[in-house]
Formats: structure tokens, C-alpha cells, sequence
């Protein structure tokens, strides 16, 4: 799995192997998290109402791509070794969404 080590850190991996994932999956599908990646020149503005967007619009979401339906709000804000924009700390904090579990 070297490449795909590149874009998904080994913990994750290591997760997904615990779940069964991997061994006796018929299908052999991973879920592997994503994120959006901006910069600080980003407004904190936007990116709150972005990430607020993306919180509380699960139903919309999840019409227009299903994986959506397995999005947690309360896993929004995992741990990592990207620090988190200004714009989205303030509405994690404000939504009482843990950062960093």
C-alpha cells in the first residue's frame, strides 16, 4: 500500500484493518475520511459558513451524494497534523464539535 500511504495517514489504515475492512470484505471498500484544505488567506468568515454549511445540511448532502448519509457531525473535527483554519475552530466550538478526538 505504498501509495496509497501517501494520502491516507497509517492510522487510518490501521482502523480499517481493525474493522474487518480489508479481510473478508467481498468488496474490498475502504471509507477513508475526507477534508477540505484551504489557506490563511481564506477569510474566517467563509470557512465558518462553510463548515457550518456542511454540518447542518446532512439531508441536502446526502441527496446529491449518498456517502454523505455516513457523515457524523460530532467526527468533524478529528485529530491531525494539519492545523484547523481559524473559520472552522469557531464554529466547532460554537456546535460543541470536539476538535482532535
Amino acid at each position: 500500500m505504498p501509495v496509497v500511504d501517501k494520502i491516507c495517514p497509517a492510522h487510518l489504515w490501521r482502523e480499517a484493518e481493525r474493522e474487518g475492512v480489508f479481510r473478508g470484505s467481498e468488496h474490498g471498500i475502504m471509507q477513508i475520511p475526507w477534508m477540505m484544505l484551504t489557506n490563511a488567506k481564506v477569510s474566517e468568515d467563509l470557512v465558518y459558513k462553510t463548515a457550518k454549511t456542511i454540518a447542518e445540511s446532512k439531508d441536502a448532502l446526502k441527496k446529491s451524494f449518498g456517502a454523505f448519509g455516513r457523515a457524523k457531525r460530532e467526527a468533524m473535527a478529528p485529530a491531525n497534523e494539519v492545523p484547523y483554519h481559524p473559520g472552522a475552530l469557531k464554529y466547532y466550538k460554537e456546535a460543541g464539535i470536539k476538535v482532535g478526538n
